[in-house]
């Protein structure tokens, strides 16, 4: 998803809603990736903080990027 986002910064005009969407996915992807990893149980949800958080049980680096979301 993030080749995608980068593909269409090529475009004109840019468009920056779907470059969001696609960013936006790669991360939720990425939290709850490393979240099943770790062995806990991957909830349905899009809040990024709360995956975040939960990212933090296992690991407090990802205090670093709390504050992004």
């Amino acid at each position: 998803m993030f080749q995608q986002a980068r593909f269409l910064l090529k475009m004109h005009p840019i468009p920056i809603e779907i470059i969001c969407y696609h960013c936006q996915q790669s991360v939720e992807k990425y939290l709850k990736v490393y979240i099943d990893l770790n062995g806990d149980k991957v909830i349905r949800t899009h809040d990024l903080k709360l995956l975040n958080k939960r990212c933090m049980n296992f690991d407090k680096e990802f205090q670093k990027i709390k504050d992004d979301f």
